[in-house]
């Protein structure tokens, strides 16, 4: 439909402050402030790369669970293949991840760090972010035809999930604070493979496919997830109809 692509421009005047202050608000929860009592961004780029796959994949969620109900006309009254729907939603929201990455990537070289052939991965996770956005938004957006609430479920599960991600906090120093039960439990969350592929990307300098047990683990869950929502929704959209 025109306005999902055709409103891309004007959606990054949407809440897209957070994606530029979360570095500093980053510190600020992480206690890389000064003693100062007025906050001074920290100089240290080390949280920038934390955010824009989060708040990627959280658009791409939330925008994916409400499209049925956003673009109902077309679902009642039009001949019109609605399991799209869910993609071209998804993908619109491809063109304010890459800006944010972009602003990320000419900060990281004003501050003197250059990309080198690491910063690509953020292409594969970027690509793991929108399967697994996908295959979410095809699950969430069929329930909630029959369950309105749902679209409030997953927001406030996502509002759950940035702090059960290493995007406020650092994985490095939380190994040292919890036993390795809780840290296997976070490990579970597929954004946090997201989440550190994207600070080793740009920070630690590593490639994906050193870390193979996770990389195996995110896809796994991802193909899981995907057939899961795909087979719900086309069980489901014969009904969508009768009611919306």
């Amino acid at each position: 439909p025109p306005g999902c692509v055709a409103s891309w421009p004007t959606d990054w005047k949407r809440p897209r402050a957070p994606s530029i202050r979360c570095p500093w608000a980053c510190a600020c929860a992480t206690g890389s402030w000064g003693a100062s009592r007025r906050c001074r961004p920290s100089i240290s780029p080390v949280t920038w790369p934390r955010p824009p796959p989060w708040f990627f994949f959280s658009d791409c969620v939330s925008a994916g669970t409400a499209v049925l109900a956003e673009y109902n006309y077309l679902v009642k009254k039009v001949v019109f293949n609605i399991d799209i729907l869910p993609v071209v939603k998804v993908f619109a929201s491809i063109f304010v991840h890459a800006f944010f990455v972009a602003f990320m990537l000419a900060l990281f070289v004003a501050y003197g760090y250059l990309p080198d052939l690491y910063v690509l991965q953020v292409v594969y996770y970027s690509l793991g972010v929108l399967i697994l956005a996908l295959g979410i938004s095809y699950l969430t957006s069929a329930i909630s035809v029959f369950f309105p609430d749902m679209r409030q479920i997953v927001n406030i599960a996502l509002q759950v999930g940035i702090w059960a991600t290493p995007i406020m906090w650092s994985i490095h120093d939380m190994k040292e604070k919890i036993p390795d039960a809780a840290m296997a439990v976070l490990k579970l969350n597929p954004m946090y493979y997201i989440v550190q592929g994207y600070r080793e990307a740009l920070i630690d300098k590593a490639w994906f496919f050193e870390h193979p047990g996770m990389t195996l683990y995110f896809w796994c869950f991802t193909a899981a997830v995907c057939v899961l929502g795909v087979t719900v929704f086309k069980r489901l959209k014969v009904h969508f109809a009768d009611m919306m």
